[in-house]
C-alpha cells in the first residue's frame, strides 16, 4: 500500500474515532439504576471500583495555581511563557503547551494530505441536506482551519520544533488526568502513526499507558471512560491494543459512560448478562460515578479530539487541559 494511502488511512481512522465520540456524546437522556455499591471490579489489575467506605475527592489544584491562557490568543504570545511554567513543573502548563507544539507538528502532515472540500451539489433539496450534515461541515472548514493555525505555528521557535510529544509525556507522568488519557490514546503521535512503534519511548508508552487511563479515571477524567469502553470492547487504536477484552468490564464502563454523559446508548450492553450478573455490574458503576465523580454529569465531547482536527462544532478552538 502506497504511504501515501497508509497516512490517509489513519488519519481517516482518528477522525471517525472522534466523530463516533461526538454521536455518541449527542445522545440523551439518562440511565438511573440504584443499586447499593458494595463490588470490586473483575479481571486483571487493580480493582477500578472502590472498596466500600472508601472516598476519593477529586485532585484540586493549588489555589494560587497561575491559570492557563485563553484558547484564542495568539500562538506567538503563548509559548514562551508556557515552556517557562513547563520547565518550572507545571503540569497543566506541560499539558496545554504540549498540545500546542503537537497540533503544529501535526497538521504539517495533515494538510500535506488534505483534500479538496466537496463540491455542492446541483440539486437545491441535495445541498439543504449537505449543509445539515455536521460530518460535510466538518470537512467544510476544515482547509481554513488549518491553514489559519499553520500560519501561527510559524511562530514556533527552534528550541521548541518537535517537542510537543516531550511535554505532553512530561505532564502526562506528573499526573495531569487530560495529559494520560492523550499520551496512553497515542496522541502525542502523528496521525499516521507511521514511525511510532521504532520511536525509543515506545515501549515506556507501552509500559505505562494501561496505568495512566485508570488513573485518570480515579482521578475524574470523564473522557477516560470512553476509552476504556472502546479498549475493553475492541481494539482500535493504541491503547486499545494494550488491554484484553472483556465483555463485562466493557459492559461497567458503558454504564458508566452513560451516568456520566446521560446517554441510553449503553443499554444493549446487558443484554445476555444474568440477572445477578447485571445488578453487579450497575453496582460497580454507581460506585465509580459516585467515588470518582460525585455523581455529576458532564456535556461536550466524550473523546478528547486529536490536536490535528478542527474544535468539534459549536466551539470556535480546543479547550486544552482545563478541568472538565
Amino acid at each position: 500500500m502506497m504511504p501515501r494511502i497508509r497516512r490517509a488511512l489513519g488519519i481517516a481512522a482518528m477522525a471517525a474515532l472522534a466523530l463516533f465520540a461526538v454521536t455518541l456524546w449527542q445522545k440523551e437522556a439518562s440511565m438511573t439504576p440504584s443499586a447499593p455499591s458494595d463490588a470490586f471490579l473483575g479481571g486483571r489489575g487493580e480493582p477500578l471500583v472502590p472498596a466500600p467506605g472508601t472516598t476519593r475527592p477529586r485532585p484540586v489544584e493549588p489555589a494560587d495555581a497561575e491559570p492557563l491562557p485563553p484558547e484564542d490568543r495568539p500562538l506567538a504570545s503563548l509559548l514562551g511563557p508556557l515552556a517557562a511554567r513547563a520547565d518550572a513543573g507545571d503540569r497543566k502548563a506541560a499539558c496545554r503547551l504540549g498540545m500546542e507544539l503537537l497540533r503544529c507538528e501535526h497538521l504539517e502532515h495533515q494538510a500535506a494530505l488534505m483534500a479538496p472540500p466537496p463540491a455542492p451539489p446541483d440539486d437545491q433539496d441535495a445541498r439543504k441536506a449537505m449543509r445539515s450534515s455536521a460530518s460535510v461541515d466538518f470537512l467544510m472548514r476544515e482547509p481554513a482551519w488549518i491553514a489559519e493555525r499553520l500560519a501561527q505555528c510559524k511562530a514556533v521557535p527552534t528550541a521548541l520544533a518537535g517537542q510537543g510529544a516531550r511535554y505532553l509525556e512530561q505532564a502526562a507522568l506528573a499526573g495531569e488526568p487530560e495529559a494520560m488519557v492523550r499520551y496512553a490514546e497515542g496522541q502525542h503521535w502523528p496521525p499516521s502513526s507511521r514511525g511510532a512503534m521504532a520511536d525509543p519511548s515506545f515501549d515506556r508508552w507501552r509500559r505505562n499507558a494501561p496505568g495512566m487511563m485508570r488513573r485518570a479515571l480515579k482521578a475524574g477524567y470523564p473522557e477516560a471512560a470512553f476509552a476504556l469502553m472502546i479498549a475493553y470492547q475492541d481494539d482500535g487504536g493504541f491503547h486499545a491494543a494494550l488491554i484484553p477484552n472483556d465483555p463485562e468490564q466493557a459492559a461497567v464502563i458503558g454504564l458508566l459512560y452513560a451516568r456520566l454523559y446521560g446517554s441510553q446508548s449503553m443499554e444493549g450492553r446487558l443484554r445476555g448478562m444474568d440477572a445477578a450478573s447485571q445488578a453487579i455490574a450497575i453496582r460497580q458503576a454507581e460506585a465509580m460515578h459516585r467515588e470518582y465523580f460525585q455523581g455529576r454529569r458532564f456535556s461536550g465531547s466524550a473523546y478528547p479530539y486529536p490536536a490535528f482536527l478542527p474544535p468539534v462544532p459549536g466551539q470556535t478552538t480546543h479547550d486544552f487541559c482545563r478541568e472538565p
